[in-house]
């Protein structure tokens, strides 16, 4: 996900306010009767009351007094009970699926701030190189998110409502996608590589920095058709719930990707051409992992026999990911885009100065991939309560993911705040660079409560297919 950044926020009134209007409608249920109840009654009002969310009460207008059926739009709980910043009863399942997303969000961060740290080690024109190259290919890269974006929502609700046919359908769409659209992004890069680079920044007039970027471009472009596979399967796996089997993968492609790092880089001598030769064998790797065991949970996903689709069909079947790519690319592409007209003009302000940017931007990435990690519980855990109709779940799990967005921001902004006086001397030892890292790190944190509100908010509005 891009950073997501907005005016201002009204604590979790706003946010719940922001989920009503984009994902279901809040309303309440008024139990009218006699005025003397008996205690049995009683007892089971209260007990229909707190089933609620399992399975919605018919819900009486206190205005006209007319019955609605549970899968009307106004379907919600009794409870008068408003959500514990502390407790939920949702907790166990949200931190289910977010920690060890967390950590699989975050090994790629991490990973990147190591390989900032070793190619510091090389001189500031090549962290300078690596910083050019981080920014461009996470712009092309990220605007198709929408692979994953669109794939985890439909598979969730497919199988929530045991439609393995129509999951495995989504999964080829999102597949041949994947490989028509990396195999042109490869071919655009390796074809104008030098101009892209000239438009970051890195031209003629700093040769050595555009040599050093041109060669970790070349190669690391080959790897395109492999990280748009790996989005796939990455949407796969959340829309299942299962989010240990991308944990394994990005930590045994990260740990293969970090020794031939260190063995490329240094003994053998490649320089930041080891740097892009290990980061391409991984991503090759990780893209395999996940096309087997996708294949292995054929049965379950409807993947055999593959689906016959006609010319007339086409475009039906993929209209979804029409609409999920078009919203996304938008809003993904500005957002991202942002970032890369600020790698662009730091790369002209000298080698220091975008040196500086690297470091604090693969910081904000990790930070902005630990909050990504209760988006991605909001995409799955919200597509399965509305798929089964249960809207009130859903509303209540929206709720708390944007109390805990929000919380986790500002510890995270905390953190990050309080350590800058030691951290940025992990990632280079250039005096020049560390001072213009103190003196932005304000300026990059302070924004992270926000940014975390957001991020949370778009898994939640993903869950809901809510593109617009």
């Amino acid at each position: 996900m891009a950073p997501l950044l907005v005016g201002s926020t009204n604590g979790s009134s706003t946010a719940a306010l922001w989920t009503k209007d984009f994902c279901v409608v809040r309303s309440r249920h008024f139990v009218s009767g006699k005025a003397q109840l008996g205690f049995n009654r009683r007892r089971r009002a209260a007990t229909a009351a707190a089933s609620s969310d399992v399975k919605a009460a018919p819900v009486r207008s206190r205005t006209d007094g007319s019955a609605a059926g549970s899968s009307g739009s106004t379907s919600t709980t009794n409870s008068s009970k408003p959500l514990s910043w502390l407790q939920s009863k949702w907790d166990k399942e949200i931190w289910q699926l977010a920690v060890p997303a967390a950590l699989a969000l975050a090994a790629d961060p991490l990973l990147g701030m190591v390989d900032t740290a070793l190619v510091g080690r090389l001189g500031s024109d090549e962290l300078a190189a690596l910083g050019i190259n981080t920014s461009l290919f996470s712009l092309s890269f990220i605007v198709f998110n929408f692979l994953a974006t669109a794939t985890t929502p439909a598979v969730a609700t497919a199988v929530s409502s045991s439609n393995a046919r129509a999951a495995g359908e989504t999964i080829w769409q999102a597949t041949s996608l994947a490989v028509v659209l990396g195999l042109l992004v490869a071919a655009g890069m390796l074809g104008n590589g030098s101009w892209m680079l000239a438009v970051m920044g890195a031209d003629d007039s700093q040769q050595h920095m555009q040599d050093l970027a041109l060669q970790y471009l070349w190669i690391r472009a080959f790897a395109a058709p492999a990280v748009l596979l790996t989005t796939v399967g990455q949407g796969v796996f959340r829309g299942i719930s299962d989010m240990r089997a991308p944990l394994f993968i990005t930590l045994a492609t990260n740990s293969v990707h970090l020794a031939l790092a260190l063995v490329l880089m240094f003994p053998c001598g490649l320089g930041i051409k080891g740097a892009a030769i290990s980061t391409a064998a991984s991503e090759w790797l990780a893209a395999g992992a996940y096309v087997s065991l996708v294949w292995g949970k054929r049965d379950l996903l409807g993947l055999w026999p593959p689906p016959q689709l006609r010319p007339a069909q086409l475009r039906e079947r993929y209209l979804p990911f029409l609409q999920a790519g078009s919203a996304v690319v938008m809003r993904t592409g500005s957002l991202l885009g942002t970032k890369t007209l600020a790698t662009a003009v730091a790369a002209r302000l000298g080698p220091g100065s975008v040196a500086s940017h690297q470091v604090l931007m693969q910081l904000w990435v990790l930070a902005s991939m630990l909050v990504d990690s209760l988006a991605v519980s909001g995409q799955t855990l919200v597509a399965v309560n509305l798929g089964q109709g249960r809207r009130a779940a859903a509303r209540e799990i929206s709720d708390r993911l944007l109390q805990l967005g929000l919380g986790t921001g500002v510890l995270l902004a905390a953190l990050m705040l309080g350590g800058s006086p030691w951290w940025p001397q992990l990632f280079t030892s250039n005096e020049a660079v560390l001072g213009t890292i103190r003196d932005l790190v304000p300026l990059a944190v302070l924004p992270l409560p926000v940014n975390a509100l957001v991020y949370t908010l778009d898994g939640v509005l993903v869950g809901c297919s809510d593109w617009g």
